[in-house]
């Protein structure tokens, strides 16, 4: 554990590069009429939190490019056909695993209330594949209502 942690302190500049592109790779959302943007925010995760993820007895990682959260994006839109509109730029603009991603917003479940979010799972562009380290980040798009249910059930526990 301490080693993959040890790989992300050190590659923290590549993190932080990654981070900044895909920022600049979605700013066209906050122009775009069709995606009624609320916020785009992103975060890097901190090597405490990174601790908490390795030690959970539930998963797995043998290598540091098997988290893909290591880089995170929030897009929140006001209306679920934003959510769709901003899909569809993140799918045309970025390299979409779409084996590894996931649609939590329920669509079976409409008649039930919880947690609801659409969670892509991006490989970098090439330029920023660090001799072969292929540090996937997630894009998490959801309404405004959406994030405020995720807020609140993530601070009840």
């Amino acid at each position: 554990m301490e080693t993959l942690i040890a790989q992300y302190e050190a590659r923290m500049p590549v993190v932080e590069a990654l981070r900044d592109e895909v920022g600049h790779r979605l700013a066209p959302l906050t122009r775009d009429p069709a995606v009624h943007l609320h916020s785009v925010s992103n975060r890097l995760k901190t090597p405490g939190s990174l601790r908490g993820k390795l030690a959970r007895p539930d998963r797995t990682y043998r290598e540091l490019t098997d988290v893909t959260d290591l880089v995170g994006f929030r897009v929140v839109t006001y209306f679920d056909d934003g959510v769709d509109a901003a899909a569809r730029y993140i799918e045309r603009t970025f390299d979409v695993d779409l084996t590894s991603s996931v649609d939590k917003r329920g669509r079976d479940a409409l008649d039930r209330f919880g947690y609801r979010s659409l969670h892509y799972v991006c490989r970098p562009p090439p330029a920023l594949r660090d001799d072969g380290f292929d540090l996937r980040f997630e894009i998490q798009i959801r309404t405004i209502l959406q994030h405020a249910w995720a807020e609140i059930e993530h601070d009840l526990g």
